[in-house]
């Protein structure tokens, strides 16, 4: 999944990056659902030398895709944020 608006730290750790994506966009999402540290299985930030002047792409991998589809059922609530998500395509992103 393509995240969009949310803004991480550069010093973040990946620990810290996944438990960021939890509280700050999973259980945003999907609050009745409760989200754990193994439901990631991947979590990458994409950034650009302006990184301070946009917002990074965060990439996030599921461990099952029913995951994938139950996180994309809050995309409204989301939006109401600023943060946007989207499918990514590319089947390797590691």
């Amino acid at each position: 999944m393509r995240i969009f608006g949310l803004s991480v730290p550069m010093d973040i750790n990946y620990d810290g990056l996944v438990k960021l994506v939890i509280e700050k966009v999973l259980n945003i999402a999907v609050p009745r659902f409760k989200w754990h540290y193994d439901d990631i299985k991947n979590v990458k930030v994409i950034s650009s030398r302006a990184a301070q002047n946009e917002s990074l792409l965060v990439i996030v991998t599921f461990r099952f895709e029913d995951d994938k589809f139950r996180f994309l059922s809050g995309r409204d609530i989301l939006r109401q944020c600023s943060i946007r998500v989207g499918d990514y395509l590319t089947i390797n992103i590691v």
